[in-house]
């Protein structure tokens, strides 16, 4: 529905329509911050993974090699990638939840001023 839509329907309907997109965007980031926090919780518990398989395998002799091999990796490049395009899209998904609250809000103040207009002109 397009702004326009919105601004056609009766002031419940309004508020009503724009708290459900409200409360949807809001899902979508809480999902989206979910998803990219425990990818960088992960990151650590990924790169000791790798560490510790270097070393099982005796692909490498110490622990400094075997991080340095792991940081370095594609493996380890990809899940970096990942975990930043995570956090990037639930930014991205929180810039639209608060979107929606302005023009939220910005609806509820149209509203007031015009209640406020109509008592000034002794509707």
């Amino acid at each position: 529905m397009t702004y326009q839509g919105v601004r056609d329907m009766n002031p419940n309907e309004q508020r009503e329509h724009l708290s459900e997109l409200i409360r949807l965007a809001e899902m979508a980031w809480i999902e989206q911050e979910h998803d990219a926090s425990c990818r960088e919780e992960g990151r650590k518990i990924v790169l000791a993974q790798m560490i510790n398989e270097l070393l099982a395998k005796k692909l490498e002799k110490s622990a400094v090699g075997a991080e340095r091999t792991a940081r370095t990796s594609r493996q380890f490049a990809e899940y970096l990638r990942a975990m930043h395009d995570s956090r990037r899209k639930a930014n991205e998904l929180r810039a639209a939840w608060k979107k929606q609250e302005r023009t939220y809000w910005g609806l509820a103040s149209h509203e007031a001023t015009e209640r406020r207009q109509m008592q000034m002109a002794g509707r």
